[in-house]
């Protein structure tokens, strides 16, 4: 031993009794040990039978790897120290590992490795997590599902996504996964009505969630009273029987009172007493409050609509008594009650509709041209059964001193507009914008639309968009040189002809009386 013969001192102490080997061979161990050779230390403390001495030198061989980050040699020096929980906690910080790279398979099989089925949950939860950040909601619900793991949040998540898609039906069956009652799912889903407006909607969920009417029918109308839909407010104000708190706002009379005079005017239409409407319709107009400023357009809309026969009477009176600025609308209503047979727009402070559709920018006349004259621009340009079609030519403003707007004789300028379609082969429409004269400005603009009339197919080859009232659109194509075509529909006869229409206007227009 002290030459270092450490083999012949091994093979002396195999041939030694065997009730001397162990100290023999513990004695060689120790020596390994001071030289810090520990496998072999071990190794003579196996043979020496020294097993917890050769188990804590293999613990110490296999600490110093796992130190040093190999964890492949711990585990095996590990396992021979016969400390499996140590090789457990080795796979739990691989597993872990693996998990914050979102290495879920590997982490998965060290978490099994190491026996460790909480880890093993929370990793599928992980997974789950991931998914549900993601958006993957029913992906995530099958790995919530194997982590043992609450999966109503997910539920909730995919009742909310239908829910915004305004399939509300579709929501139902995942707010009930996700444990909400019916009493609470359906205020859920009639609230998210009522935030869409969609009042007969919520009404619905509300009946479902079995919350008492009282309670559902005000908060539905006090939302439409939000909305400003006082027509809304007033139905569901009524289907509550006329409670006190809300008593104002349940007749004619309460509106008027606290100043909805739009309101007011809808229970006076409700009442079939057109009248009183007509009459809190030109209060609106004659009001310069904010909250009536802001709707009236409504109103106009609202009196051109009810006007009639029925009004004419109550009209008058109001043109007697009425602010100067609405004395044109009221002429113009009152040519409307007497049945004149055409639609006139109204545009005032900025307004622009129709009456009776408020898509369009302008309602107007059309004066369409005799069954001969259709004909004979038929046979000029050779289709029998030609398909008539219509192209803006021109567009032409005239002015009418304010004095004389309320005293334009419609019907005449009717006539007089339509005696001129018959000897030059189109449509002449008319509208009058501003019949009721902005403030601050002394004049009414009249517009005439000249319409010409050809064939579809004619006019594809022709005719383009750019084309629309603009003179120069028309030289363009003049120098085209379709002289065929040119022949038959001459821009220059054209533009005389609607010059003479719009002197005709003009004379028509000067020899209005002044009022």
């Amino acid at each position: 031993m002290k030459k270092n013969q450490y083999f012949k001192a091994s093979k002396h102490c195999a041939a030694r009794p065997a009730s001397g080997q162990p100290q023999c061979y513990a004695k060689i161990a120790q020596v390994y040990e001071r030289k810090g050779d520990l496998e072999r230390a071990a190794h003579f403390h196996a043979l020496g039978k020294n097993t917890a001495r050769e188990r804590r030198i293999y613990f110490l061989i296999a600490q110093g790897f796992e130190e040093q980050g190999e964890n492949d040699r711990a585990i095996e020096f590990y396992r021979k120290a016969g400390h499996k929980e140590r090789i457990r906690t080795i796979y739990r910080k691989i597993g872990r590992a693996s998990r914050t790279r979102g290495d879920m398979d590997n982490a998965l099989r060290f978490f099994g490795l190491a026996e460790d089925q909480e880890e093993i949950n929370a990793t599928y939860k992980a997974f789950g997590d991931k998914l549900f950040a993601q958006k993957n909601y029913k992906r995530s619900i099958e790995w919530y599902q194997k982590a043992g793991a609450s999966v109503k949040h997910v539920y909730m998540k995919l009742a909310q996504r239908y829910l915004a898609r305004k399939a509300y039906f579709q929501a139902i069956p995942y707010y009930e996964l996700a444990g909400l009652k019916a009493s609470e799912y359906n205020v859920t889903l009639a609230r998210a009505c009522l935030a869409q407006e969609k009042y007969p909607n919520a009404v619905y969920f509300f009946e479902k969630s079995g919350m008492a009417p009282t309670s559902y029918l005000l908060e539905v109308a006090n939302f439409a009273i939000s909305k400003k839909k006082y027509n809304q407010a007033h139905f569901y104000f009524l289907k509550m029987g006329k409670p006190k708190t809300q008593a104002a706002w349940t007749t004619a009379q309460g509106a008027e009172k606290m100043g909805d005079l739009m309101l007011a005017a809808s229970f006076y239409l409700r009442a079939q007493n057109k009248e009183h409407a007509q009459s809190m319709y030109l209060r609106v107009l004659g009001s310069k409050a904010p909250a009536h400023a802001a709707r009236q357009h409504e109103a106009r809309v609202a009196l051109l609509t009810l006007t009639d026969s029925s009004t004419a009477v109550a009209l008058t009176k109001e043109l007697a008594k009425a602010p100067k600025e609405l004395g044109p609308l009221l002429t113009l209503l009152l040519h409307k009650a007497q049945g004149e047979p055409y639609q006139v727009v109204v545009h005032h402070l900025g307004w622009a509709g129709t009456l009776g559709t408020a898509s369009h920018n302008t309602a107007t006349s059309v004066l369409r041209p005799p069954l001969a004259v259709k004909k004979l621009f038929r046979r000029v340009l050779g289709k029998k059964r030609a398909n008539i079609t219509s192209v803006h030519i021109k567009e032409t403003t005239l002015t009418v001193p304010e004095k004389r707007s309320s005293a334009v004789d419609l019907a005449a300028l009717k006539r007089s507009l339509s005696s001129r379609t018959g000897d030059i082969f189109f449509e002449i429409r008319t509208t009058f914008k501003e019949l009721q004269p902005v403030i601050g400005k002394t004049s009414v603009r009249i517009t005439i639309h000249v319409t010409v009339t050809i064939p579809a197919m004619k006019m594809a080859k022709f005719f383009t968009a750019s084309i629309r009232h603009t003179e120069s659109a028309s030289h363009r194509k003049e120098k085209e040189k379709d002289k065929k075509l040119a022949r038959k529909l001459s821009f220059v006869e054209l533009r005389s002809k609607i010059r003479s229409v719009e002197g005709e206007l003009k004379q028509f227009l000067s020899s209005i009386p002044l009022k």
